[in-house]
């Protein structure tokens, strides 16, 4: 079974190194809830990468422009067949309701960007 490796709660600019050599199919990467450069850093990464784009610790829902905005920037890194978004977190904590458009906005951004893997 593939293994995945998802640091969270803090941004992942300092380890990208680490990350980049361990031995598994993915690597998680929280590019909403904290300011991280980690995104240009990538193009060395063979893993498939998964980035949070959607912060699932707060109510506010992201516009489509901001999610697409840090798509557009991981493609300069990573070729599309690798991406994949997600949330930052699990969802279980926000109210049913905003989690749900949460995972609207998260759809929106991979239509937008020519159906990266959400």
């Amino acid at each position: 079974m593939p293994l995945a490796v998802h640091p969270y709660f803090f941004p992942a600019d300092k380890i990208l190194d680490q990350l980049e050599s361990f031995p598994v199919a993915q690597v998680g990467i929280d590019a909403r809830s904290r300011d991280t450069k980690a995104l240009e850093g990538l193009r060395a990464f063979k893993q498939t990468v998964v980035i949070g784009i959607v912060d699932a610790r707060n109510t506010r829902v992201e516009t489509e422009r901001e999610s697409v905005e840090l798509v557009e920037s991981a493609l300069r890194s990573v070729p599309a067949d690798r991406l994949w978004l997600s949330t930052t977190t699990g969802l279980e904590y926000l109210p049913h309701d905003i989690a749900v458009q949460k995972l609207k906005a998260l759809v929106a951004a991979a239509r937008a960007t020519g159906g990266v893997k959400a």
